[in-house]
């Protein structure tokens, strides 16, 4: 069971996931970074953090 919260009017997961790491970090590579977002999404999770930098 994901979560959620309400952000103002929007309903979001408690929990996001944050993209830094798909390309910064580890970068992973396009394909596996879609399958993990896909994983992300798939899971329920609905707040998707895709900041340039932190």
């Amino acid at each position: 069971m994901v979560m959620h919260r309400a952000l103002g009017s929007f309903d979001t997961t408690a929990i996001g996931f944050g993209e830094m790491p798909l390309t910064i970090e580890n970068n992973l590579g396009h394909d596996m970074g879609i399958k993990t977002i896909h994983a992300a999404l798939d899971a329920g999770c609905t707040h998707i953090d895709t900041a340039w930098a932190y």
